[in-house]
């Protein structure tokens, strides 16, 4: 608390490799690599969060991430959905 006044002082350019070697020893590689080999959706959504968030930002490659999972488990949930018709006479 009694440096926090001189963060402001600190270049965001520098932070930014700190925390990439932090998330980078927090993560889970061999999980990572393990997804990735499958090629099944769940890499795709991975791998294509993973990327827009290196390369745009988090907000974007979490929202993109979000809306692809969400149309993968509605496509999912329809395709185990039976449908029945309804038959209202009596």
């Amino acid at each position: 608390m009694v440096l926090a006044p001189y963060a402001s002082y600190v270049a965001l350019a520098s932070l930014a490799p700190v925390l990439m070697v932090v998330a980078w020893n927090i993560s889970k590689k061999e999980q990572f690599i393990k997804v990735v080999k499958e090629k099944s959706f769940h890499s795709l959504v991975l791998l294509t969060t993973f990327l827009l968030t290196v390369f745009t930002n988090l907000t974007v490659g979490i929202a993109v991430g979000l809306c692809l999972s969400g149309v993968h488990f509605i496509i999912r949930k329809r395709k185990g959905k039976q449908r029945f018709s309804r038959n209202t006479t009596m």
